[in-house]
């Protein structure tokens, strides 16, 4: 079977989106959402990040409307951690209008669009566009630059065979990532509906006190926390005293982590001591308390199951920009939840402390002083955590198999695209 070597160029409609002015960006959802550089993550479109463009101007730009199956890549800044910053629009995703410095490629003349999604993915057009990147300030890539890229393009019937395997990889990664969401809504839901709506099993026979049942009280935050500790780095390479090798999780990798993807976890050396008083175990709870510049991630969480440290196979701690949180007993998953809901309707921020050069850190201690929680009886709590350690042992698990998708996608998709192994 031959393969013909080929420009990308020459088998794809290129296209940039125009040039908006920021100020007439809006936070309405009920406007058409934009698809920016920002917003495009490895293999994905980050829509919750979007920006919005008024639906009624947005409809003279109609050629810059996406569709299923196109795909955009970051030109500039075009890096995240787990490589290239490129997604493409799927059956469910809404409406997306393009950007400029933000490239739409389509497959033509004898290119299949699912195949050209796979020839971006790989991990030769990934190390080409690397060599090819320009700009100090800004890191960049050209449309020049993708266009003269060369690669070996089988005949369009077995481009269809390959781009089939891989997809069904995919497309179980998909419904898996799918599962995971509605497992976390899930979660969310019975801790509001229990401990904000205070509609918990049997609310309608209780008694209530000060609106608060009997037996419940408030809390300092800090009075359900055994043990708290900042992270640690790390050295890159075995040095005494750097001698005990462990996972380091930053504030970038948690959701990422909770999609079962630790491929870019950093793997570090640390001082036994550092390591002893932090390492991770079963109910901690990961919060960043650093965002760095602009857009805050401070207040980001991730907790720690067993069958997450099992995925890592490993001792684990977190990065210095984080804290170690170890609830007491019986309320690792109830702060989890308490957590996750203050960062999702913002009191966190309440607690953020921005320096002079726009850098956005977190006062902890304030926060454990002088946050109130509900403590509830230990009948409720028992319930809950029975609940809600099911769903996250769920999450877990399909993690896992997500983890184990992708390892087996990504070691079959170069040797698919370069013929070492042949498509049956």
């Amino acid at each position: 079977m031959k393969w013909e070597i080929v420009k990308l160029g020459d088998h794809l409609d290129f296209s940039t989106g125009p040039a908006f002015k920021s100020k007439d960006f809006t936070t309405n959802p009920d406007d058409m959402p934009l698809v920016k550089g920002e917003n495009i993550g490895f293999g994905n479109i980050l829509w919750k990040k979007s920006k919005y463009y008024p639906i009624d101007e947005a409809n003279y730009y109609q050629k810059f409307f996406l569709k299923p199956s196109d795909i955009v890549l970051a030109m500039d800044r075009p890096w995240v951690k787990g490589g290239l910053k490129f997604g493409w629009i799927k059956e469910n995703d809404p409406q997306g209008l393009l950007v400029q410095r933000v490239a739409l490629l389509r497959g033509i003349n004898g290119l299949n669009q699912n195949f050209l999604r796979y020839i971006v993915l790989s991990p030769d057009f990934t190390n080409y566009l690397k060599s090819m990147q320009g700009g100090v300030g800004v890191p960049h890539i050209s449309g020049g630059d993708i266009k003269n890229y060369q690669f070996e393009l089988p005949p369009l019937p077995y481009q269809k065979k390959i781009a089939s395997i891989l997809s069904a990889y995919d497309n179980l990664i998909e419904n898996n990532l799918r599962q995971i969401e509605l497992l976390e809504e899930a979660a969310q839901r019975i801790y509001q509906e229990w401990f904000v709506q205070l509609r918990f099993p049997g609310f309608e026979e209780v008694e209530m006190v000060d609106g608060l049942p009997i037996g419940w009280e408030k809390v300092r935050l800090g009075e359900l926390i055994d043990y708290f500790i900042g992270g640690g780095w790390g050295k890159e390479e075995y040095s005494s005293p750097f001698v005990e090798d462990a996972f380091v999780i930053r504030g970038t990798d948690m959701n990422k982590i909770m999609k079962g993807n630790l491929s870019n976890v950093p793997y570090r050396f640390h001082k036994p001591s550092n390591l002893k008083s932090r390492k991770l175990i079963e109910n901690d709870i990961v919060f960043e308390v650093s965002g760095g510049s602009g857009n805050s991630g401070v207040g980001r969480v991730l907790f720690i199951t067993p069958e997450l440290l099992t995925q890592f196979n490993s001792d684990v701690m977190c990065a210095s920009f984080c804290k170690l949180v170890r609830p007491k007993e019986g309320y690792g998953s109830y702060l989890f939840q308490v957590l996750n809901f203050m960062k999702k309707v913002r009191l966190i921020e309440v607690f953020e402390i921005y320096s002079a050069s726009n850098i956005v850190n977190f006062n902890f201690t304030a926060f454990l002083k002088h946050q109130k929680i509900i403590k509830q009886d230990e009948k409720t709590m028992t319930k809950f955590n029975s609940l809600s350690s099911e769903i996250y042992k769920k999450i877990s698990i399909i993690s896992s198999q997500n983890q184990t998708l992708q390892e087996a996608r990504d070691i079959l998709l170069p040797r698919l695209m370069n013929g070492t192994i042949t498509a049956s």
